[in-house]
Formats: structure tokens, sequence, C-alpha cells
């Protein structure tokens, strides 16, 4: 029962997201939401590095990630809506490379030679900061 916080996380971050495209453009979301999950990596890390780890702690900080990757989940199918004519191929080929991501973060989690959460963490980090690297171009564009 804990896996379905998970998934209320991702479900209200997409419906929450539909509503910000309407109110913000598309790159204020995609760099608050890239940002507001920094705190939720320092969180599984704390987590790690504790005494007393709880099982609250960690699907509490995992349902936030949902949320704010959702965000950014939605955030990219729009850019690829929006850059081709075709609505439908646009929105097919982001779902095909989202869900491609997640088949090879979980296999690479089994892989690694650590425990399940440090495990969890670096496929994270990594993916994280490859999604910071092929957003680069948009996301410096906001800031200047």
């Amino acid at each position: 029962y804990w896996n379905l916080l998970n998934m209320v996380g991702m479900f209200c971050g997409g419906f929450f997201c539909a509503k910000l495209l309407k109110r913000f453009e598309a790159k204020t979301i995609l760099v608050v939401s890239l940002l507001l999950q920094i705190p939720f990596f320092v969180s599984l890390i704390l987590l790690f590095f504790s005494s007393s780890p709880t099982a609250i702690w960690f699907f509490l900080t995992t349902t936030a990630l949902y949320f704010f990757t959702s965000l950014v989940f939605a955030t990219s199918v729009f850019f690829a809506t929006s850059a081709t004519t075709d609505k439908a191929n646009g929105s097919s080929m982001m779902s095909f490379i989202i869900m491609a991501s997640a088949m090879i973060s979980v296999i690479v989690l089994g892989y690694l030679p650590f425990s399940s959460l440090p495990a969890f963490i670096v496929v994270l980090v990594v993916t994280y900061v490859f999604v910071i690297l092929i957003s680069w171009k948009r996301l410096i564009t906001f800031f200047y």
C-alpha cells in the first residue's frame, strides 16, 4: 500500500502540470520543477546516512520526487508536441523516451554493486544530471 503514495504523487503532478501550463510558461515549470527536486534528493541521501530511517520518510520523499518528475515529463511532452506538426507522433515519441529511460534505469539499478537505497539514489542523480544536460539550452534561456 505504500507504493500507492508514489502513484498518487505522479497522478496529481500530471493534473497539476496541466493547470500550470495554462498559467505559466513551460520553461518556467521545467526549471522550477527541476530545482524543487533537489531538496528531496538531499532527503534521500540523509535517509541513507540516518541512524533511524523510516518507511514513511522514504515514501513521502519519493512521492514528492514523483510529483515533481511528472511535471518534468508533462513539460517535455508539451515541448515535443509543440515542436512538431504531428502532435500524436510527438507525444508518442516522448512517451516512448520516458518509458525507455525508466526501463534502462531499472536495468542499471539491478547491476549496481550497492544495496537498494544507494543504487536508487545513484540512478536518480545520474538521470537528473542527464535531464539537466539535455535541457541545458532551454534552461539557459530561462536565466538570461
